[in-house]
């Protein structure tokens, strides 16, 4: 009777064990298939920002990127091999894989990045010139409002077709509500940028000057003062 006793406790010590292991090989394949899903959202990601990419930066930027993709690619499968036949732990791994994907967006986004503001600046520049004049200050707010999202599509790369042609037009409608004074003369944007940085002067105020300021009461936005009062 104490030998069968014995044989049951053993028994069920070994279920316990198995059960144990069991578990804890749920929980490691639970925790890989998480990490696969992060990487199939982070990968699909980064192949539509490349592909949306690719007319704008150019097969020089975006080659190497779809490079490191195909490389990531080769990982996973690696990966998978690896959890089909013996090891069921592939976090490590994995994470392994989604830093090279993060590095590779990290890349195209800071491409992306460099040539969007590029597209921006030179109505920024315009802007600063010319943010008090009376056909501008009218609509500052919606200009602000559209520069705003602008800068917001420049953080992050754009992901389909729709995102860059949102971009485009909002920067073809900020130059709409610029056109008015977007072919400044040359001689009334030099005025305009030492008003700007505080060292316009009278002899400043040449003819050419003086007839642009007299157009539209443009000349309203402007006043004179003692240098000595500049701060």
């Amino acid at each position: 009777m104490i030998t069968a006793l014995l044989g049951d406790v053993r028994t069920k010590i070994d279920l316990a064990k198995r059960l144990k292991d069991a578990q804890s090989e749920v929980k490691a394949i639970e925790a890989t298939l998480a990490e696969l899903d992060k990487l199939v959202a982070a990968t699909r990601q980064l192949a539509a920002a490349a592909e949306n990419c690719r007319g704008r930066l150019g097969e020089e930027v975006i080659s190497p990127v779809l490079a490191q993709a195909a490389q990531v690619a080769q990982d996973v499968i690696a990966s998978r091999q690896r959890f089909a036949s013996t090891n069921r732990r592939e976090i490590l791994p994995l994470n392994a894989v989604g830093r090279k994907i993060q590095a590779a967006h990290r890349d195209l986004s800071e491409r992306w990045q460099l040539y969007a503001q590029q597209q921006l600046v030179p109505y920024l520049e315009l802007l600063r010139l010319v943010t008090y004049l009376p056909e501008v200050a009218a609509s500052e707010h919606e200009i602000q409002q559209i520069v705003a999202k602008i800068r917001a599509q420049i953080a992050s790369p754009p992901e389909s077709a729709a995102q860059l042609g949102q971009f485009d037009q909002r920067l073809a409608d900020l130059g709409r509500r610029l056109e008015g004074v977007a072919q400044l003369p040359d001689e009334v944007r030099a005025f305009l940028m030492k008003v700007v940085e505080g060292r316009a002067t009278l002899a400043d105020l040449t003819h050419p000057v003086r007839s642009w300021l007299e157009q539209g009461g443009r000349a309203g936005a402007f006043s004179i003062g003692f240098a000595g009062r500049r701060g």
